[in-house]
């Protein structure tokens, strides 16, 4: 600390200025004509010394007039004034005990000059007391003008403050976070240009994913430079992996121990630093687990523990009215009800599974319902078709709700299934299937086939083979010539039943005949007898045959064959038929071959054959 008091002016070599001990004043004064400084209080003669004043400088050549912002540089020693000695201070006090009052009308000054170096004692008989000891440093009195009115320390916090600010504007985080503390990364050896702003590049890819996605992510989703635990051969102890880690993340049925995304890393050349660039797209669309390696970033923020609290998000929402072909992971749908089933000309639809489900999809396809509206799943597989071949027609079908517009069934692989989204409140949902005008439809809400359905392309059950023989007496009016040339009016003959199939329409010959309407079917018999003077297998009359369902009326056998002379027996049943039986009785009238005559031909005692269909 410097003592207070009448200096010279180092901008006026003609005029003093008042320091009060901590800071230059704007008081000045002319220079007084030089004087005898005063004299200290009397002292013992052997610690007596004279009152301490600056020593001259050296010699130095004279400098022109400074602007204020230039260092001011002390004039030569012969022109430089004598300052008033300063008064002498007790032991016990910092300030002086006296000082010369200011004068209130100088004006201020605003240029600070350098001061120039104290000037030595003269003789020192012995060390004085350190209360009585010139200031020993170059620069006293202290530099010109110390900031007026304030405390010495102000600059020094002032100046603190500055560095801080700057830092935090060159540097960010890192005057807090950075430095010693950041931890040392490099590439392939190189240390990396940039390296924060590489991660917040990859930053803003990956919430581009995560936004696209409907993926989760928290607070503390980042991206990190990876060290691996094990470096390879040769490779620093600070060299990164080639890929990014950055998360937590989870997406739709994601696992939370895998919780990592990798966007990989490309570097521009070959100059150090190594600029480095992050790819837009992970490596894969799957996180991955980072036990592996070493979580780092510049700023040394740490990586959350495990997911972080992050839980997979929930499916979004499907288009409402949507429908679509899924996988439905491990959701479960029931069963079909038995007869969801549809039967065409070429093939049909037979529902396997059916019932409403909350969601489907996996991963990034997954979907719940969208508000207001509920889902229908269900899995279809081929129908044997009015000639029993088995086609899957699910593909050829539409979905119309409440009667509304249909909107076209999606092929389903393997293990998909078919989802709809309908209206909770929809009154009928149906899968309607037209094929060649054949126009039928199940409903989705509880599997029950339409009303107008063909009743017998429904059934996967349509025939029976069982083989059945018997004996019959066949009666002849008049005398007939049998094939052996014997004649008479009876002949023995075995009698075979051999099939019964039925169908909604009968092509086996080129004289279709379809049913008279959807609950009806066409069955064919094939029955044939051998007798005993005949040398060939041949067919019965349709006049001889009639079939009575269970619980039915008879029904008469009709020949279809568009041939003369040949026999196709059909009957029109119920086409929910399983069993019945098949009679041979009465008589017809029939015509001699090769003659315009004609005869009677009977049953002398009526045959029956029971029949019996699987239901189904």
């Amino acid at each position: 600390m410097y003592p207070a008091g009448w200096f010279a002016d180092p901008q006026d070599p003609n005029m003093l200025r008042y320091y009060d001990g901590q800071a230059w004043t704007e008081h000045q004064r002319p220079v007084a004509p030089a004087a005898a400084a005063p004299v200290a209080p009397p002292q013992p003669a052997e610690q007596a010394w004279p009152i301490w004043a600056p020593e001259p400088t050296a010699p130095q050549r004279a400098e022109p007039a400074q602007s204020p912002q230039h260092a001011w540089q002390p004039e030569p020693t012969a022109a430089l004034p004598v300052t008033p000695a300063q008064p002498t201070q007790p032991p016990q006090h910092t300030q002086p005990i006296w000082e010369a009052e200011p004068t209130a009308a100088l004006p201020v000054v605003p240029a600070q000059p350098t001061w120039g170096e104290p000037a030595a004692q003269a003789w020192q008989p012995a060390p004085a007391p350190a209360w009585q000891q010139p200031p020993n440093v170059g620069g006293y009195p202290p530099q010109y003008p110390p900031p007026a009115g304030g405390r010495r320390n102000r600059p020094l916090i002032i100046g603190l403050v500055a560095v801080l600010v700057a830092g935090l504007l060159t540097g960010g985080y890192f005057v807090f976070f950075g430095g010693d503390n950041a931890p040392k990364l490099t590439y392939q050896g190189a240390k990396i240009k940039d390296a924060s702003g590489v991660l917040k590049s990859a930053e803003q890819s990956l919430d581009s994913v995560v936004t696209n996605r409907h993926g989760a992510k928290g607070d503390n989703t980042r991206c990190y430079y990876a060290v691996l635990k094990t470096q390879p051969s040769g490779a620093k102890k600070t060299d990164v992996d080639t890929n990014l880690r950055c998360g937590p993340v989870l997406f739709v049925d994601g696992d939370p121990a895998n919780e990592y995304l990798k966007f990989a890393l490309t570097r521009s050349g070959t100059d150090t630093p190594a600029t480095l660039t992050a790819a837009t797209s992970p490596l894969t669309d799957v996180p991955v687990a980072a036990d592996d390696v070493k979580l780092q970033r510049p700023d040394g923020k740490k990586a959350p523990s495990g997911a972080g609290g992050l839980k997979a998000p929930a499916p979004p929402a499907a288009a409402a009215d949507s429908i679509a072909a899924a996988d439905l992971g491990s959701t479960t749908v029931p069963a079909a009800p038995k007869g969801a089933v549809i039967g065409s000309w070429s093939g049909g639809i037979a529902l396997t599974n059916l019932g409403p489900v909350t969601r489907y999809g996996k991963d990034d396809e997954a979907r719940s319902a969208p508000s207001g509206q509920k889902l229908i799943a269900f899995a279809a597989t081929g129908a044997p078709g009015n000639d029993l071949v088995s086609t899957d027609l699910t593909s050829s079908a539409t979905v119309s709700v409440d009667g509304g517009t249909a909107r076209d069934v999606p092929h389903a692989s393997s293990g998909q299934y078919v989802v709809v989204a309908v209206s909770t409140g929809a009154r009928s949902v149906d899968l309607v299937l037209d094929d060649k005008g054949l126009k039928q439809s199940i409903s989705l809400l509880d599997g029950k086939p339409g009303t107008g359905n063909v009743v017998v392309l429904a059934r996967k059950n349509r025939d029976t083979a069982r083989a059945t023989t018997t004996k019959a007496v066949f009666t002849f009016a008049p005398s007939v010539v049998f094939a052996d040339n014997t004649s008479g009016t009876s002949e023995n003959a075995t009698v075979t039943f051999r099939l019964a199939d039925i169908s909604y329409r009968n092509t086996d010959q080129s004289k279709s005949v379809t049913a008279s309407s959807h609950s009806k079917a066409i069955m064919h018999v094939a029955m044939t007898y051998v007798g005993a003077h005949d040398k060939g297998t041949f067919g019965f009359p349709a006049g001889l045959l009639t079939f009575t369902p269970t619980g039915g009326a008879p029904v008469h056998a009709r020949n279809i064959s568009p041939v003369a002379g040949r026999i196709f027996n059909v009957f029109e049943v119920p086409g929910n038929v399983t069993t019945g039986a098949l009679t041979l009785s009465g008589s017809v009238l029939q015509t001699f071959q090769g003659s315009a005559g004609s005869y009677r031909f009977g049953i002398r005692t009526p045959v029956k054959i029971p029949i019996a269909i699987p239901a189904g």
